[in-house]
């Protein structure tokens, strides 16, 4: 009942403040903004340059500077905590993913961003009512080109189970947070701890180095990895592998972006969390092979991208009755 009073004057907040935000025009915002002349993002996603190409198109269009600070996921969220905390926030902007900014929405750190012109084109779901999402990280299967021949790579989640792969799979960690156990939480829920029994019998050879475990696949360690990114896809292209996406689709992080409680540039923070759901900023995320928010871009996306930034979505993580997951998963697994 606690949480239903919670989410319903939650609710209503938004509402008012969407309503008051609507009433003022976008271009005054948009005004305002440039006299605040620069806003602070704090950025915890872990990936390449795609944001600082975003931040250029954001500059060159509003001439408002971005400062932004990289960082790990927790670290990122721990200064926005200590920030909102003690009253003094200097950051504007946080891009981070599902489970910190969950956490920092229950901390009461963010503040609902008011009506934005493109929110309308959002497609993806909202965890907490001051998310934008804005792009997810989606986890498919890699496959060595000569070890496994056009036709002959895993159509279905279930055919990873096929005797033929035992002792050929790489696979991130399960039973620590992390990709692993957003790949594990989904399936899990999706398909039943007995596929994962199942998969527990094949042998499965565990790395925490995701980012080389396709590397691994391409030099023919392994027939496949079971949980890549495929973001990460593209970046190797030319090497012998080819991203595989089962027809259930792919489970997924949700990337957002959050404006921060009482964040000293709000204008342009509202107008920035808006710019990265413009066309052009959604590209750039797109052609780094991630599927964004906005949904198709049509023929704007490398014909060698689409199929995996138009991939079905299978979940994402449940973030209630996590640690029971990582105990299931230390058991099945036996790591």
């Amino acid at each position: 009942m606690t949480r239903l009073i919670s989410f319903v004057t939650a609710a209503l907040l938004v509402a008012i403040y969407s309503m008051a935000v609507s009433a003022q025009n976008w271009d005054d915002i948009v005004a305002t903004a440039k006299k605040e002349r620069e806003l602070t993002v704090y950025n915890g996603f872990g990936g390449g340059d795609e944001f600082k190409e975003i931040n250029a198109l954001f500059q060159k269009r509003y001439g408002i500077t971005v400062k932004m600070l990289e960082g790990r996921g927790s670290e990122i969220a721990e200064r926005v905590r200590t920030e909102v905390a003690t009253g003094h926030a200097i950051g504007d902007v946080t891009v981070n993913g599902a489970t910190a900014n969950t956490g920092l929405s229950q901390a009461n750190a963010f503040q609902v961003p008011g009506t934005l012109p493109n929110m309308s084109k959002v497609i993806l779901e909202k965890t907490f009512v001051e998310e934008v999402p804005l792009f997810v990280n989606a986890y498919g299967i890699t496959v060595n080109s000569k070890l496994v021949p056009p036709g002959q790579e895993p159509k279905t989640w279930a055919d990873i189970l096929d005797p033929k792969w035992k002792g050929k799979i790489i696979s991130d960690e399960m039973s620590s947070s992390g990709t692993g156990h957003t790949w594990f939480s989904v399936t899990l829920e999706k398909f039943g701890e007995d596929f994962h029994r199942k998969l527990a019998t094949q042998n499965l050879q565990f790395s925490r180095t995701v980012r080389e475990n396709p590397r691994r696949v391409a030099m023919g360690e392994f027939a496949m990895y079971i949980q890549t990114a495929m973001s990460d896809v593209g970046r190797l292209e030319g090497l012998p592998i080819r991203g595989v996406v089962p027809k259930e689709g792919l489970p997924y992080t949700s990337f957002s972006g959050a404006m921060i409680k009482n964040a000293p540039r709000p204008n342009a923070a509202r107008v920035y969390i808006n710019f990265v759901l413009e066309p052009e900023a959604q590209l750039v995320l797109a052609k780094a092979g991630f599927p964004v928010s906005t949904g198709d871009l049509g023929d704007k996306v490398p014909a060698n991208l689409r199929h995996l930034v138009n991939a079905p979505l299978l979940g994402r993580q449940n973030l209630e009755g996590q640690a029971e997951r990582l105990k299931l998963a230390k058991e099945i697994y036996g790591r």
